[in-house]
This record gives C-alpha cells, structure tokens and sequence, in this order.
C-alpha cells in the first residue's frame, strides 16, 4: 500500500517528537535534577563553609570562654572532695575539736551512695510522661556509661551526737556553713540540762564528693607525736606525763607572750592584699624573709636541729628556703599572725610539718586565724612541740 505525502510527513514529525522526548527524559532531564542536587549540595555547604568561617574569625573570642568556663567548672569542682572516708570524718573532727569547745560523744560517716552523674541527660519513664502529651510508648530508661572521663556524685549521711554550750551549737552550724567542702544540714535537735548548763542533741549532717578524671583526695596527714613517750600519757590527756608537764611555759596565757618575742614569724595574708600573701622570716632581718604571693595551700616544712653544738631552724615554702641560728637558749618560739577568709575566691594557706630533733622545745602562737578554714594547718609535728590557738 502505497502511503501518501502528507502521511508519510506526519510519521516523520510524530517520530521526531518520540525522539525529542526520549532523548529529554532519558538524558536531559536527568542532567537537569543531578545538577540541581549537585547545586543544592554546594549552597548547603557554601552555607556550612560560611557559618565555619564566622566561627573561626571568633576562634579566640570561644577560646577564652572555654577557659573561663574550665575555671568556673573547677571551682566548682573543688568545693567536693574526690572520696567520702574515714580521712574526712578525722579532718571535719579535729577541725571542730580545734575551733569549738564541742564534745562530740558519736560521730560516723555512713557509706556513701551514688546519686548522679555529671553531664547525664537520661530522663525517667515518669519524667518523660509528664513532658510527652502523645500518646507514644515512653522510653525504656538505660543506665549512662561511666568511664574515665565520667564525673561520678556520691553522698553520704554524717550524724553526730554531742554536748557544748549554746554558743558551741551557734559555732559549729557556722563551722558547717564555711567549711571547705559541701555539706547540709538535713535535721538538728537540742536539749538543755538546766542543772549543768549543758546542751546535747543530735546533727544530721550530708556531705558530698566528685570522683572523676585527675581527681584525687587530699590525704590528710594526722597528727600524731613521735618519740619513745608513753602514748596513753599525750599531750592531750595525762598532765602527770613527763612530755606534758615540760611543755607549759606559756600555758598561763594560752601563748600571748610569744606574740611580743620570737625566734620566727609567720604572716598569712590574702593574696590580693598589699603584702605577701605567705611570709616567714626573722624580725629585722629582712634577708631571712621567704614570701609567696600565690593563692593557694602551699606546703611550709619547718625544721629545728642542732649542727656543730648550735641550734638552727630551715624554713621551706615552695622552692624556697632558708637557714637561721636559734640564740634564744630555753626555747624555740613561732608566732603565726593570720586573717580570716575574705570570701570563696580566697584560698591562700599553708600546710605546715614541723619537726624538732633538739633538747629545747617549740611554742608555736597562732593569732587570727580563720575558724572555718584556718590558713595554718599544722599536718605533722615530730618531737617537742606545741600550738596554741
């Protein structure tokens, strides 16, 4: 069959058009959505390249907000000990038996339980139910990972049963409120014996800690005297002990006389103050005076002996020392003039060892120190020595 011209024409156009068609959706139009995409793809990351490089231009401004951050949060951190032990119980105690005329007839750290995780954003079944309007199942809770890098917080029960007077009970809620690290007081009572004048009752206290990454507890060195002396005869107890009875000479005046003559002295001071912070020496003899500005507990070893038929005192805070000549005779004699705590941010103290190897005593003077957090603390002494406060 014979096909006209004009039939023959609309075939040609008709499969012209099946071609042009074709050729659109099987190559064009693919060409076309791979370049929007690939357009997309270049405005969001043109849009993330824009966003970094606003961040870098401040990449000093985030940097220091960082640090401050990082000082902030160890601050913080210092406000709790690494661990809860019985090193705690035997510092919260002496600090107390120092301070305060307070007889603590009980006193236990009860075993201290995990409570939170610092960071851990898990939320209960509960919690999320009363956030969650949808009808959508809650989700099954999971306990967070700790690691190394976990910040882990525990708390313990402190109860202690005592007698003071009523200005013992003022001062020991005091001695709480500013002590060192964390605590609260969860419940007190009092009770008053008229016929003694004489208050006892009942402290529940808690106490907190932070075990975490580069946290260790500062081990508490006790005070406990060397020697060879009857230890059931100390210091503290029997007056008939030989050791006892040999170190009274300023026991009439708890040790003011030292405060106008002295072989040493020793001035703590805040460390935004005009002077040195920490500072010992020989009064007129500006040479034998070692000085440290730093805010912070430093390490003060203080060391008599005898050398060549002489007495000698070395003083050491931080890395420097110092070597004087003890000419006094009948004894050795410290006066510490302190000042009380300025507020959190002050935390300039020594941590004192004092060790005596000659045949003549050490009278140490503590005048105005911190009650809640004294500035000297004497965390070891060896041979005759004694403190007044």
């Amino acid at each position: 069959m014979n096909m006209s011209a004009s039939n023959k024409n609309m075939i040609l156009v008709l499969l012209g058009i099946i071609i042009v068609v074709a050729a659109y959706f099987l190559g064009v139009k693919p060409m076309l959505e791979q370049k929007e995409k690939i357009d997309n793809e270049v405005s969001a990351l043109q849009a993330r390249y824009n966003e970094l490089q606003q961040k870098k231009d401040r990449q000093a401004e985030y940097e220091e907000g960082i640090k401050i951050y990082n000082e902030r949060f160890e601050e913080k951190l210092n406000l709790f000990p690494a661990t809860l032990d019985q090193e705690y119980t035997i510092e919260f105690l002496e600090g107390l038996r120092q301070a305060y005329d307070f007889n603590t007839r009980t006193l236990t750290l009860g075993k201290p339980d995990q409570f939170y995780i610092l960071g851990s954003s898990i939320a209960t079944a509960e919690e999320t139910a009363a956030t969650d309007t949808t009808e959508a199942p809650a989700p099954e809770t999971t306990e967070p990972v700790i690691d190394d890098s976990t910040y882990v917080c525990y708390t313990a029960e402190f109860p202690i049963t005592y007698e003071c007077n009523y200005e013992g009970i003022k001062n020991v809620l005091n001695y709480v409120a500013g002590y060192r690290y964390r605590m609260t007081v969860d419940t007190t009572n009092i009770s008053y014996d008229v016929s003694t004048d004489v208050y006892s009752g009942d402290i529940l206290l808690t106490c907190y800690s932070v075990a975490g990454p580069d946290r260790s507890d500062d081990k508490l060195d006790i005070d406990v005297e060397t020697g060879v002396s009857n230890i059931f005869t100390s210091r503290y107890g029997n007056s008939g002990s030989s050791e006892s009875s040999s170190l009274n000479k300023y026991d009439a005046n708890n040790g003011s006389d030292i405060a106008s003559k002295h072989d040493l002295y020793i001035m703590l001071n805040p460390a935004d103050s005009d002077v040195s912070a920490k500072s010992i020496g020989q009064d007129g003899k500006s040479a034998s005076q070692v000085t440290s500005s730093a805010n912070e507990e430093e390490a003060l070893k203080i060391e008599f002996y005898a050398k060549d038929g002489k007495n000698y005192v070395q003083y050491t805070l931080g890395d420097k020392s110092y070597e004087a000549e003890i000419t006094s005779g009948q004894d050795a004699t410290i006066y510490v003039a302190s000042t009380a705590r300025t507020g959190a941010e002050d935390k300039s103290s020594v941590k004192v060892t004092i060790s005596n190897t000659m045949s003549i005593p050490v009278y140490v003077k503590v005048d105005g120190d911190d009650a809640a957090s004294p500035r000297f603390n004497v965390t070891s002494r060896s041979g005759q020595v004694k403190v007044y406060k």
